[in-house]
C-alpha cells in the first residue's frame, strides 16, 4: 500500500488529461470504445500504453470423444464449460460464444453435451428473468440477421439457446451473445477456423484434442488472431500474459549496464 494508490472518480476529460501527461505507462482495459476516448488525451513521448480492446472467443470439440465419455466424465466437462461460460453470463472477452465440433457422428454428440449441460445448469445457475428475456430477445435478433445462413435452432427450456449455421459465416465476432446463447458450426480439420479468425479473437477452448496438436495447428497456420489456446474450463484463468502481451515486460524499464 506504500507503493499504490487507487483512485475513483466520474468520467471527467480534465482529470483523466492530467493523469495522462503524468503517466510512464497507461494500461486502458474496457473495450473499444473506452479505448478510442483514451487515446485523445496527450502523454509523455516515452509513455507505453499498453490497450485492451473487445475481444471474442470460440470453443472447439471433439464428437469421438464426447461419444465416448462417460458419466463422470461428462459432469465434468459440464462443469467446466459452465465456469467458462454461465459464472459470467458469457460477459468475459475469454468466454465461448461460437462453438465448433469435429469429428464422426457430431449430431450424437451434441445431444450429449448439451443434455448434460442443461442438467448442470439447473442445479447450478439462477435465470433471471431480464436475462431470460434480452437472451431470447437476443436470439431473435441473430436469426433475423442471419436467416438465411441458419441451418436450425433449438432451445432448452430457456437455460441454453442454440443456433446451428450452414456453414462459418465471417464476421461472426460482431454479434456477441450473452446468458447461455451458443452459436454453433461443423467443421471438417482444424485449420477450417483460418476462414473466420481475425484479430479480434482472443481465446480458443478445446476438449478432446492433444495439446501438441492444437499448437503445431496454430503456429503452421498463422491465423491473425487467436492469442491464447486453453482447455475448456481455463478461459478465465488470467496469467501474466494476456491477448498476446507479456504484461511485466510491457511495463518494465531494462537499464542496461555493461
Amino acid at each position: 500500500k506504500n507503493n499504490n494508490s487507487f483512485i475513483e472518480y466520474d468520467k471527467n476529460d480534465e482529470i483523466s488529461g492530467k493523469i495522462s501527461l503524468i503517466s510512464d505507462a497507461r494500461m486502458i482495459w474496457g473495450g473499444d470504445q473506452t479505448i478510442n476516448y483514451f487515446k485523445k488525451f496527450e502523454t509523455h513521448p516515452r509513455c507505453r500504453d499498453i490497450m485492451f480492446s473487445d475481444r471474442y472467443s470460440l470453443a472447439i470439440l471433439n464428437s469421438d470423444k464426447i461419444n465416448l465419455a462417460n458419466d463422470s466424465e461428462m459432469y465434468k466437462l459440464s462443469q467446466n464449460f459452465f465456469n467458462d461460460t454461465y459464472l459470467n453470463d458469457q460477459m468475459s472477452c475469454s468466454s465461448p460464444h461460437l462453438i465448433l465440433w469435429l469429428g464422426k457422428k457430431i449430431d450424437k454428440a451434441k445431444d450429449k453435451f448439451w443434455n448434460n449441460l442443461e442438467k448442470y445448469v439447473k442445479k447450478k445457475y439462477s435465470l433471471l428473468d431480464n436475462t431470460a428475456i434480452q437472451k431470447y430477445t437476443h436470439f431473435l435478433n441473430f436469426c433475423a440477421l442471419y436467416k438465411d445462413d441458419i441451418k436450425e435452432f433449438k432451445t432448452h427450456k430457456n437455460y441454453i439457446h442454440r443456433v446451428e449455421l450452414k456453414k462459418m459465416i465471417k464476421n461472426i465476432d460482431k454479434f456477441k451473445s450473452f446468458g447461455g446463447f451458443f452459436i454453433e458450426s461443423n467443421i471438417n480439420k482444424i485449420s477450417d477456423i483460418k476462414n473466420i479468425v481475425n484479430k479480434n479473437f482472443q481465446t480458443l477452448s478445446y476438449y478432446g484434442f492433444e495439446k501438441k496438436i492444437l499448437k503445431n495447428k496454430i503456429k503452421f497456420n498463422e491465423f491473425k488472431g487467436i492469442d491464447r489456446v486453453v482447455p475448456i474450463g481455463q478461459t478465465l484463468d488470467i496469467d501474466l500474459a494476456w491477448d498476446g502481451f507479456d504484461i511485466i515486460k510491457q511495463l518494465t524499464r531494462v537499464v542496461e549496464v555493461k
